[in-house]
């Protein structure tokens, strides 16, 4: 596959799941990759897209929400092993990974089992650490525009910024009884995975976004434990709720260039025996 020339956009097709790629004038070694989550596609990163490419960094998304892979095994192995995949196949090492909801699962998992492909790691919304994932509305019968309305209510704080547009795409995604299989295992799979002992296998920096008004994976155990990490930071965004890329892009987009910029910054000498360099 490769990796594209100078400003070079792309795009592809990575086992079942659309992929964007963007080279910028800092070149490769400064790739961001951005994972949506489970039922909100890679427009959920639009802004923080614009604000990479705006920065000179090369960027790389997933396009398709993570219900559109059957994974059959293992939703978050299985999806983790779909990133590695094109990642390998575009040559990048050393990437910043940021995930949402179970797209920071994935993150985890690869900066966890792959470090030397992983320079960073940005995680929103994960699941893992408190009790359980439970959006608290049920399974659809049938993916009626009144179901989705009620999810958006679970996942935004504010809804006053959701269009009918996000609505519908992920009104789709519902539609499909193969992706709505692929949702419900999925969220039995987060519940099971190990995050605490993933976090501590990590040595490489980690940034905490979470909303403080997500009630699906609230934020207080997340906040707890980066608390006790060498390199971990937290910062919770008031009256934001599951998707703050999405509901607080501006404050979001802020702190994750600091922590970019900062990591970009960091001299080999100051990374941990193993860590990777660009």
């Amino acid at each position: 596959m490769g990796i594209p020339g100078q400003d070079a956009l792309a795009s592809g097709l990575a086992v079942g799941l659309r992929w964007e790629w963007a080279l910028g004038s800092r070149g490769a070694g400064s790739v961001v990759t951005c994972i949506p989550g489970l039922f909100a596609g890679g427009w959920i990163w639009d802004d923080t897209w614009s604000s990479l490419r705006a920065e000179g960094l090369s960027a790389l998304r997933l396009r398709d929400p993570l219900a559109a892979l059957d994974a059959a095994r293992d939703p978050v192995a299985d999806s983790r092993r779909v990133l590695e995949t094109l990642l390998d196949g575009l040559g990048v090492t050393g990437s910043i990974i940021c995930g949402n909801s179970l797209g920071a699962l994935l993150a985890l998992d690869l900066a966890r089992l792959r470090p030397g492909v992983v320079r960073a790691v940005v995680l929103s919304g994960a699941p893992g650490l408190e009790d359980g994932v439970n959006l608290g509305i049920g399974t659809p019968r049938a993916a009626t525009h009144e179901f989705v309305t009620r999810l958006v209510d679970v996942l935004f704080y504010d809804r006053s910024g959701v269009t009918d547009d996000m609505i519908e795409r992920t009104r789709t995604v519902f539609a499909d009884k193969g992706r709505l299989f692929n949702v419900v295992r999925a969220l039995r799979a987060a519940r099971r995975y190990p995050a605490r002992a993933a976090l501590a296998a990590l040595e490489c920096p980690v940034l905490m976004i979470w909303g403080a008004n997500d009630g699906v994976t609230p934020p207080a155990e997340w906040e707890r434990y980066a608390g006790g990490m060498a390199r971990g930071e937290f910062h919770a965004i008031p009256d934001c709720g599951h998707v703050p890329m999405l509901e607080q892009p501006d404050e979001f987009n802020r702190l994750l260039l600091d922590f970019v910029r900062r990591v970009l910054e960091e001299r080999p000498a100051d990374r941990p025996s193993g860590a990777p360099s660009s």
